[in-house]
Order: C-alpha cells, then structure tokens, then sequence
C-alpha cells in the first residue's frame, strides 16, 4: 500500500494515523531502497566499466599512441591490454 492511498495532500484532519501511514511509507521506501543496494552499486559499476571502454577505445584509435614520446605515460599500453 501506498502513502498517497492513505491521505490525500489536502487533508485538514492532523492525527495519528496520519503520522503512521507516513512511517509506515518511510519504512516501506528504507526497505526497498536496502533491497536495491546491490543492484545500484552493480549499475554504477557497469556504467564505470563502459566509460573505461570508451576511453580505451578512444585511445586505441590513435596510432600514434604506440611512438608517441611527448605523453609519457608508462601504463597507458598495459591499462588498454588489460581492458
């Protein structure tokens, strides 16, 4: 059940049950956020592992990375092997 099933936002009537069904929804919305957690965090990594793609494709697409002698970046070949 819902919180905006309960009461309406034009309520005049202040009481308990109002103050309940509004914990009753917080703890609702607590439990839910606890059980998507994992599936954030696993979103937010994906989302890190494709940004590190893009920029190793990016980089990939410059010959010139392999000669190069002005971006003196020793990892630079072993972070696009690793991808």
């Amino acid at each position: 059940m819902f919180l905006f099933d309960v009461c309406s936002y034009s309520s005049d009537d202040c009481d308990d049950s109002i103050l309940d069904a509004h914990e009753a929804e917080e703890r609702r919305l607590e439990e839910r956020e606890e059980e998507l957690t994992p599936i954030l965090a696993a979103i937010e990594e994906r989302e890190a592992l494709i940004a590190d793609k893009l920029a190793m494709d990016l980089s990939a697409s410059d010959p010139a990375r392999l000669t190069s002698k002005s971006r003196r970046d020793p990892g630079r070949l072993l972070r696009e092997e690793r991808v």
